[in-house]
C-alpha cells in the first residue's frame, strides 16, 4: 500500500528558508554557509590560503600561521613558518622539514652536516678537482706491489716489476747481459762525475769516469786522481801522477809492426840502411839493437832522421849485414 507525503505550503517555504544557497571561508578560515533567509552556519575550520593581517603574525589557516612572533599554541597538526628567524622544523638525513641553501664558501669547505648544495656551490668544488681523464681511471683501478712501474703495453696501462721493464728496454740486469743500445750520461762541466765506484765504507770514489772522458783512480781516501787516463791533444792519451805497471808475468807493450809503424826490423846493406817512415819526427828518440847477426858486426847509430819521411841506421863495419830491430818513442 502506498504512502502518500502531502507538503503544505507552509512547510514548503520552511524548506526553502533553510536551503543553502551559498558558502565562503572566512578570514579565520572558518566555511560560512549561508541559507535562503539570509543565515549564516559556520561549519568550522578548512584549508586554505587567505592571509589573515595580524600585529605580530598572520594566520593562512586553521592550520597554517606565518609571521616573525611565536603565536603560542596552536591546533594540534598546525605548523607555524617563522619569516624572522626560522625555528624549523629542519630537514635531516631522517627528517622532512626546512632548509637552507649552502653557499659556494660552505660548499667549498665541505664540512656543513644541515645545509642542501646548489649546482653553482657543486661545481665550484668540482673546479678544484682534477678532471676526468681515462688515463687516471685506468690508474686508479690497478694493484701495483711495491717498487712495481706504471707501463702502456699495446694501449693499456698495466703495472710491471722493474725486470720486465729492464727487458723491454734490453737493458742488463745487475747480474750482467748486453746493452743493444747507447747508454749516455751528460755534465754540464769537465769536472761532472758520472759514473763512479765505491767500496763498502769508502769515503771517496775509487773510481770515476768525468763528463770529459777522464778516468781518475784512487783509494778511496781521498778524491780520485792518484793515477789518470785522459785524452790530451789529437791521438794522445796521457796517464798522469802514476805508472803503467804490468803485474803479471808475459804481458807488456805491444807495438803492431807495419808500415809506418813504431817498431819494426830492417836489413843493412854495406853497413847502412835508409828506413822508409812517415812517424818520424825530429824529436823521435830511436832504439836498435841487432836481431840477427850477419857479416861483420859493428856498432849501431842513427845517422840522420827526415821528420815525416824516414831515419838512417849506420854500422861502423861497411860488411855487416844483420837484421837490426828498432823501436821509435816520442818525448812528451
Amino acid at each position: 500500500m502506498a504512502t502518500v507525503t502531502v507538503v503544505t505550503a507552509e512547510r514548503t517555504l520552511e524548506i526553502e528558508a533553510t536551503s543553502i544557497v551559498a558558502g565562503n571561508v572566512n578570514s579565520a578560515g572558518h566555511l560560512i554557509l549561508t541559507r535562503h533567509d539570509g543565515t549564516e552556519i559556520d561549519i568550522g575550520a578548512v584549508s586554505g590560503m587567505q592571509l589573515d593581517s595580524g600585529t605580530t603574525y598572520s594566520k593562512v589557516d586553521a592550520f597554517t600561521y606565518v609571521g616573525d612572533t611565536d603565536p603560542g599554541p596552536v591546533a594540534e597538526g598546525s605548523v607555524w613558518l617563522d619569516t624572522g628567524a626560522i625555528a624549523g622544523p629542519f630537514a635531516s638525513a631522517t627528517q622532512q622539514g626546512l632548509v637552507e641553501l649552502a653557499t659556494t664558501a660552505e660548499t667549498t669547505t665541505g664540512t656543513d652536516t644541515t645545509r642542501a648544495v646548489t649546482p653553482a656551490g657543486l661545481k665550484a668544488v668540482a673546479d678544484t678537482k682534477q678532471p676526468s681523464d681515462s688515463d687516471l681511471t685506468a690508474f686508479a683501478a690497478l694493484s701495483p706491489a711495491n717498487n712495481d712501474i706504471l707501463q702502456r703495453k699495446s694501449g693499456v696501462w698495466v703495472n710491471r716489476t722493474p725486470a720486465q721493464l729492464l727487458a723491454d728496454l734490453a737493458v742488463p740486469s745487475f747480474t750482467g747481459g748486453a746493452v743493444t743500445t747507447p747508454i749516455t750520461r751528460s755534465g754540464a762541466t769537465w769536472s761532472d762525475n758520472v759514473i763512479n765506484t765505491r767500496v763498502t765504507g769508502d769515503a771517496f770514489d775509487r773510481f770515476a769516469l768525468f763528463a770529459d772522458g777522464s778516468l781518475r783512480w784512487g783509494d778511496g781516501t781521498s778524491t780520485p786522481g792518484d793515477v789518470s787516463l785522459s785524452y790530451t791533444d789529437t791521438n794522445d792519451i796521457s796517464i798522469d801522477s802514476g805508472n803503467l805497471r804490468f803485474g803479471t808475468t808475459g804481458y807488456g807493450v805491444q807495438f803492431q809492426e807495419t808500415t809506418n809503424g813504431r817498431m819494426g826490423t830492417t836489413t843493412l846493406v854495406g853497413g847502412t840502411k835508409v828506413v822508409a817512415n812517415t812517424s818520424v819526427t825530429a824529436s823521435s828518440r830511436i832504439f836498435l839493437t841487432c836481431q840477427t847477426a850477419s857479416g861483420t858486426q859493428g856498432f849501431l847509430r842513427v845517422a840522420a832522421k827526415v821528420a815525416g819521411t824516414s831515419f838512417t841506421i849506420t854500422s861502423t863495419s861497411t860488411t855487416d849485414t844483420s837484421v837490426i830491430a828498432w823501436v821509435i818513442f816520442e818525448p812528451s
